[in-house]
């Protein structure tokens, strides 16, 4: 993405982010809008991206479309294919973000979808809890008592649904497991098939607002639901669950190091740069989260986030403690 200088740009709070929220809190089956204005796409391109955005769209619960002559996002083509200069994309962005397509020709390919959801997803601001309180600034005195305030959000019934979904992933024998936001916006956790069926309003819940569901026997998703393997799902899940304590969390879990799984990496549920980020340097050597946290400038949330979502999955491991006199 392009924003003056190489970079992401996030958008105003007050504008796109709020008015997804909007949609979204008002219960409306209907989702949530983005319109997108290309620059410098051929008739080809175009109708390629138009099919990128509406299986993009599909996959996180969002409208995105092409308007003819205006958007809230600029879409362009990569900088190596000879597409508009970095001068002439900020002229005519006027402020607004720049997604770029890796392949304007790609439609909705798998690698361009990803691609191009990640470049979305990182516009978009930390969302804010339940409470209306947004995320904290950095701050480098933080203390593990901040938590317990927010810990409270989060309802006994949602943290049993997450741990039923956790046993049902290590015992697919377990019987299926069906989930609600409201009517219209259910989950169904197939732990024999190791797949989830959403619908677009309950991945909206799930991805835009980061709550969790509550189990709800007999709501089954409709026919527009999507696919997602368990693992994915358990991913979104994860995210969810900043507000509980961390898997297996110990009582120093602050300044306790994690270490990466072998061969273990988010990338096949994440292609946010951040995540990214955060999992390069806990490949590198093992850091507390207070140590992660300072090196890669990631707000409180957004850590226990990433981290929940890691030891969900298996993919970091806590250290094994100390021995005494150390």
């Amino acid at each position: 993405m392009f924003s003056g200088t190489t970079g992401y740009q996030q958008l105003d709070q007050s504008g796109l982010w709020d008015r997804l929220r909007t949609s979204l809190g008002s219960g409306a089956l209907e989702r949530p809008r983005v319109v997108f204005q290309h620059l410098g796409l051929t008739a080809t391109e175009i109708e390629a991206a138009r099919a990128l955005l509406a299986a993009a769209g599909d996959e996180i619960g969002v409208a995105l479309e092409l308007g003819e002559r205006a958007g809230e996002i600029v879409l362009v083509g990569a900088a190596q294919a000879g597409g508009p200069s970095p001068q002439i994309i900020h002229a005519f962005a006027e402020g607004r973000p720049v997604i770029r397509l890796a392949d304007p020709g790609a439609g909705a390919a798998p690698a361009a979808r990803r691609q191009f959801i990640a470049q979305f997803e990182a516009l978009l601001p930390m969302p804010r809890t339940t409470s209306g309180r947004g995320e904290p600034a950095f701050d480098s005195a933080f203390d593990s008592h901040l938590d317990a305030e927010a810990r409270d959000e989060v309802g006994a019934g949602q943290r049993a649904l997450v741990e039923a979904v956790l046993r049902g992933r290590a015992d697919a024998s377990l019987p299926a497991l069906e989930a609600s936001y409201q009517p219209g916006a259910n989950l169904y956790f197939d732990f024999a098939r190791g797949q989830a069926l959403i619908d677009p309003l309950a991945l909206q819940y799930l991805v835009l607002e980061r709550e969790l569901p509550q189990a709800a026997p007999g709501a089954r998703p409709g026919a527009k639901a999507v696919v997602r393997t368990l693992d994915q799902a358990l991913w979104k899940l994860g995210l969810a669950c900043a507000a509980l304590p961390l898997r297996d969390q110990p009582e120093d879990w602050w300044h306790r190091p994690l270490r990466s799984a072998p061969g273990a990496g988010p990338e096949r549920y994440t292609r946010q740069p951040l995540h990214l980020e955060m999992a390069h340097r806990l490949a590198e050597r093992e850091l507390t989260p207070s140590q992660l946290r300072r090196s890669a400038r990631v707000g409180t949330t957004e850590l226990r986030a990433y981290l929940q979502a890691c030891l969900m999955l298996g993919l970091l491991q806590w250290a094994p403690a100390p021995p005494l006199g150390h």
